[in-house]
């Protein structure tokens, strides 16, 4: 069975060339540029690279190095950058990226929505106009900027998620230490380990449900808005211990809401 069909069925047709396709021996690190469109990054549990993009004319097939893509295998680093690539032959309008497990991913996006599915070390997402979603993806650091777009993801441990003009969704399933920022949207976090979490926005309504079983410490503020709380707050100093959920909550124009799921 060839790649295409271990990764897309055999009740699938071939993924629209051109196509790339590399081996490797492991994890590897991707960087990637993509000016337009939209962008899907999976893992898979092959060691094999494959990465397809629309065109526009043509049967043009790309040899492995050109102007703005290669995979360096020495150092294990694939390189995608559609600022550079011809054209006339090609319009990246929408990328698939296959990566094996464990990859890192280093993202600059415009113009399209992100959606992560696998299993990551690393994930570096800044997009200008689209709504990121990595709610199908672990990765023990991952930061995500969004200049103009929503938010969803799970977090496994170090996390920054911030964005300019949306609303923020998290899961917290692992231990991790959270900070989230929206310049005018929405924040609601599901709590389900122990975690660290600031989270600000300018123009919107926060809301944290905790599972039971975890005692909470809180520093919540609104500037124009309610507090309210459903669950008993742990007061720093009661045992000597610090709380296995500490929440610093800020909003200027909203309403703080958390709550014992």
């Amino acid at each position: 069975m060839n790649i295409f069909d271990k990764i897309f069925g055999t009740h699938d047709a071939p993924p629209t060339t051109p196509a790339l396709t590399y081996q490797t021996e492991g994890p590897v690190t991707a960087n990637l540029t993509v000016i337009h469109g939209d962008v899907h990054i999976h893992t898979h549990d092959a060691p094999t690279i494959l990465v397809t993009f629309s065109k526009v004319r043509g049967d043009t097939v790309l040899a492995p190095d050109g102007p703005g893509w290669g995979f360096d295998g020495a150092r294990g680093v694939l390189r995608i950058d559609a600022n550079a690539m011809p054209s006339r032959e090609l319009k990246v309008s929408g990328i698939d990226v296959f990566l094996p497990a464990d990859s890192s991913v280093t993202l600059n996006a415009t113009g399209g929505d992100c959606i992560i599915v696998g299993r990551f070390a690393r994930l570096d997402l800044t997009t200008t106009g689209g709504d990121v979603d990595t709610s199908d993806a672990i990765a023990q650091r991952c930061r995500i900027h969004s200049a103009g777009g929503d938010i969803e993801a799970v977090i496994v441990g170090e996390g920054d998620v911030h964005t300019a003009g949306g609303d923020i969704e998290l899961s917290i399933t692992a231990q991790s230490t959270v900070s989230a920022h929206s310049a005018g949207g929405d924040i609601s976090i599901d709590v389900h380990a122990p975690c660290v979490i600031t989270a600000n926005t300018m123009a919107g309504d926060i809301e944290v449900a905790v599972d039971r079983g975890y005692e909470t410490e809180v520093d919540a503020s609104t500037t124009v808005g309610e507090i309210k709380s459903d669950i008993a707050f742990h007061v720093s100093g009661d045992t000597g211990e610090p709380a296995a959920v500490r929440l610093t909550l800020t909003t200027t124009a909203g309403d703080i809401e958390i709550k014992q799921r």
